[in-house]
């Protein structure tokens, strides 16, 4: 019972540091907009376009959302731009911003593979972790974790019970023939 309140309690914990870095970012990328654009209408503005290349390195959250928050500021960014920049300085920023933006969906994309790429290598480890590398069963520690589990969510009013079968004499194949013959007997093709 614990486990399940740990479990939850940490899938709180995460939904809430994800939203929480979602709003930062966006306020920073709003911050990063209006000076940007109104600060110094006069210069080329590159805050905001060193912000949307690097987003997506510091930020772990859902790549839809970092996506997101790149196209509405750089787009936001290009509309205010063109109406209140100086117009030699429109172009610039425009072009800065786009290829940003560009540049920020090549990383993303990097990063999204990689974070990918780790979360199969750690699911494939679990899995070894809980099973037997011969026969791919469920380890000692594995099983008793998942009759704990039936057990808690069985209805207490039917009746239950556990038997385990020796099916083939291992402990007496590997006494008399070795450990090697005893595996290989183990093993399901």
């Amino acid at each position: 019972a614990f486990s399940v309140f740990a479990d939850k309690h940490k899938r709180k914990e995460f939904f809430s540091s994800q939203i929480l870095g979602a709003l930062f970012h966006i306020i920073l990328a709003i911050e990063l907009v209006i000076l940007g654009v109104f600060y110094n209408p006069e210069q080329p503005s590159s805050l905001l376009n060193v912000f949307l290349i690097v987003l997506p390195i510091f930020f772990t959250a859902q790549t839809w959302i970092v996506s997101l928050i790149t196209i509405i500021a750089g787009t936001t960014f290009c509309i205010l731009a063109s109406a209140y920049k100086a117009p030699d300085i429109i172009s610039y920023d425009i072009f800065s911003t786009v290829l940003s933006m560009v540049l920020s969906t090549i990383v993303l994309t990097y990063f999204a593979r990689l974070r990918a790429e780790s979360y199969l290598a750690k699911e494939k480890y679990k899995k070894q972790s809980r099973t037997d590398l011969l026969t791919g069963v469920l380890n000692k520690r594995s099983f008793e974790l998942w009759c704990q589990k039936l057990l808690e969510e069985r209805d207490v009013a039917e009746p239950c019970a556990l038997a385990i079968f020796d099916l083939h004499n291992l402990k007496q194949t590997k006494d008399t023939y070795g450990h090697i013959t005893g595996a290989k007997d183990t093993e399901i093709d």
